[in-house]
């Protein structure tokens, strides 16, 4: 026996049932997807669907399982095993806190801007430290300089961050010394830039 043909917002709110709120059209999508008859794209028998949707009920009160405002079932055991679970988790972190294998965010933020100004510091600092170095050498001398100065920075930075005090600038200043002058350089026209 077929029932009237109803249109997807009228099987929301049959399926709702008197002085309920309608079904989302979600929660039919999902119904459809585990089993409710359609009969077309938007259209659904509603004496068919209503039978369903019993018989649905009906099986979810043996199971002890509920329904979500989007059709999804809710099973009761699965929930409580999800908030033992939950509970679990939260009582391992507690005690890793407590053992102190977890630091509070507000110490991890703020040992992180310490580090970042360190870093900050360290760079900034770096062309003061070179520059007295770099009279008389050459354009590679000057990168390399520089490039054993950035690497000594780094090299102490990342000790720094792992757990070790933060470096002072004495800890970072560079091992290249300069060279000489050889009296071949020294003849030399030193580069300079225009500005």
């Amino acid at each position: 026996m077929a029932g009237k043909t109803a249109s997807i917002k009228e099987i929301c709110r049959i399926l709702a049932g008197a002085g309920h709120e309608p079904l989302t059209e979600m929660a039919v999508s999902h119904f459809v997807r585990d089993g409710m008859p359609k009969l077309a794209r938007g259209k659904y028998d509603s004496d068919a669907c209503t039978q369903w949707y019993i018989g649905r009920l009906r099986t979810s009160v043996k199971r002890k399982e509920a329904e979500s405002e989007d059709g999804e079932i809710l099973s009761l055991d699965k929930e409580q095993i999800r908030l033992i679970r939950a509970k679990a988790d939260n009582e391992e972190m507690t005690a890793a806190e407590r053992r102190g294998n977890l630091v509070p965010i507000e110490i991890y933020e703020m040992e992180q801007a310490k580090l970042v100004g360190t870093i900050k510091m360290q760079f900034l600092n770096l062309p003061a430290r070179i520059a007295p170095k770099c009279d008389g050498l050459t354009r590679s001398e000057v990168k390399a300089l520089m490039t054993a100065a950035i690497k000594t920075n780094l090299a102490a930075l990342a000790k720094s961050s792992h757990g070790n005090p933060a470096p002072t600038a004495a800890a970072v200043t560079p091992a290249v010394r300069p060279r000489r002058r050889t009296a071949k350089r020294a003849a030399r026209k030193p580069v300079t830039r225009k500005r």
